[in-house]
């Protein structure tokens, strides 16, 4: 028998089932892949990929020699099984298909994952904005969930090419040996757009650092040219008479001397090329 249920639709699938893998499956016990003599069960949290802004969701089967259930934690993940679940002649069968079409798309998921973080990677390089930092955590987090997303489908896909208890028909291991391959070749995909997401963050530090040094100098060479003129203020403000108030030209040469040390700063920080 090949069925579909929800988790909480206990009566339905225990009716099939012993009563105490029922109660261990109730407990929440059940690792990534746990093979017994005369059972299987495996238990996976499914990630929306199409939306990874979704929780996931548990999703686990119980596989014996007659029968396969797919026992789904909320009604999404019901609906996307539902979807996915192909009735099959036998359960190896039906669980490898399963598996098949859950993996599809996932290269053009990926890729599009590379595409955002390429993009961002060349906007940062143009400037920073607010919005970049919210765009990497966001990128971050995704790529993370889908890290252990193929990790535990990889665990999952080990455990029954093993086939320890042979509830798995030999002709079909050949196919899970294509699925696992399949699993962690995504795996490798993620690592190296998580290392790449890392170097984009890298650069986005680098630029705000790069931008800060920029401020730091544009004060740097307004104080420059405020201090000696404040200093000539200062020494023209105190009350004390002197020889300059007697002169005609004062007043012009306190202002040449004021433009002169302007115009002086400037052609040093031209020089420099900090302007």
């Amino acid at each position: 028998m090949q069925k579909v249920f929800l988790a909480s639709e206990t009566e339905k699938y225990a009716q099939y089932i012993k009563t105490d893998i029922v109660e261990y499956i109730g407990f929440g016990r059940t690792e990534t892949f746990e093979s017994f003599d005369k059972y299987s069960l495996i238990a996976f949290d499914w990630y929306d990929t199409s939306d990874l802004s979704n929780e996931p969701a548990q999703i686990l089967i119980y596989l014996d020699s007659e029968d396969i259930f797919f026992i789904c934690e909320n009604e999404h993940s019901l609906n996307t099984v539902n979807e996915l679940f192909t009735e099959s002649g036998s359960n190896g069968n039906c669980l490898r298909l399963f598996f098949r079409d859950m993996l599809s798309g996932s290269t053009d998921r990926i890729e599009a994952l590379e595409n955002k973080a390429s993009v961002l990677d060349g906007r940062i390089e143009n400037g920073t904005d607010r919005s970049q930092k919210a765009e990497l955590s966001f990128l971050r987090s995704e790529i993370t969930k889908m890290k252990k997303y193929y990790g535990q489908l990889g665990f999952i896909f080990d455990g029954i090419c093993g086939n320890e208890n042979g509830l798995i028909e030999p002709e079909m291991l050949k196919y899970f040996e294509i699925l696992r391959n399949r699993a962690e070749r995504f795996n490798t995909l993620i690592d190296e757009l998580s290392e790449y997401i890392s170097h984009v963050r890298d650069a986005y530090l680098a630029q705000i650092s790069v931008e800060q040094n920029d401020v730091m100098k544009t004060f740097t060479m307004v104080t420059s040219i405020l201090l000696p003129l404040s200093l000539i203020a200062g020494w023209y403000g105190m009350n004390v008479k002197m020889p300059e108030f007697e002169w005609d030209l004062g007043y012009p040469f306190v202002i040449t001397v004021s433009a002169a040390v302007c115009i002086i700063w400037v052609i040093i920080f031209k020089r420099k090329k900090w302007m």
